[in-house]
């Protein structure tokens, strides 16, 4: 590096801009001016940081439990050290909403929605819990008959949203005229 700053004219600068910048350690690895204890410990137990979202950052910013970056909630892997969103994979995702459920984690892995759905879907069953199992039954069946399943999805999010969104009609009126006009079950999901 030297020889090519010899070029720039003012070698003694050049110098002392180089020495200003921080050693890195561990043979380059991480990002300039991340801490030593980071990169040195990225993988040990001594220096796993916790997810944090600090006052002042823009919902779903996260900090970097590496580097301590500040990413934007769009970025899925830090822009300074590039590591993950998701970070230690046994210790399961954290969104800045919390945990996924597995339940959630299985119906969207299986149809490959985007993160930002999954997420939302989670914030969403979060107050379902008296009809869970029935809400997200409904859900894969549907997402498995649509042709596009993400969007599917986030038309039967908005209607959860809306209260709208029903997985099994317990209206009497609902039985009768699906035992009147024989409907059968295509038919009686469809209008329920």
């Amino acid at each position: 590096p030297m020889a090519l700053m010899a070029g720039m004219g003012s070698l003694p600068l050049a110098q002392a801009q180089m020495a200003a910048l921080p050693a890195q350690k561990g043979g380059g690895k991480g990002a300039p001016g991340a801490p030593a204890a980071a990169i040195e410990g990225a993988g040990s137990e001594g220096a796993k940081k916790e997810w944090v979202i600090k006052p002042g950052q823009k919902p779903g910013d996260w900090i970097c439990p590496r580097c301590d970056a500040n990413v934007y909630a769009s970025k899925f892997n830090c822009w300074r050290c590039g590591v993950s969103k998701r970070g230690d994979m046994e210790a399961g995702y954290i969104s800045e909403h919390g945990r996924i459920h597995p339940d959630i984690r299985e119906l969207c892995d299986a149809f490959y929605v985007e993160e930002r759905h999954v997420e939302k879907l989670n914030e969403l069953m979060k107050e379902r819990t008296e009809t869970w199992d029935e809400d997200l039954k409904k859900l894969r069946e549907v997402m498995e008959k649509a042709r596009s399943p993400c969007g599917m999805l986030v038309t039967k999010m908005k209607e959860i949203e809306d209260g709208t969104f029903v997985a099994i009609n317990r209206d009497k009126r609902m039985k009768y005229l699906v035992e009147k006009f024989k409907l059968d079950k295509t038919a009686e999901t469809s209008i329920s």
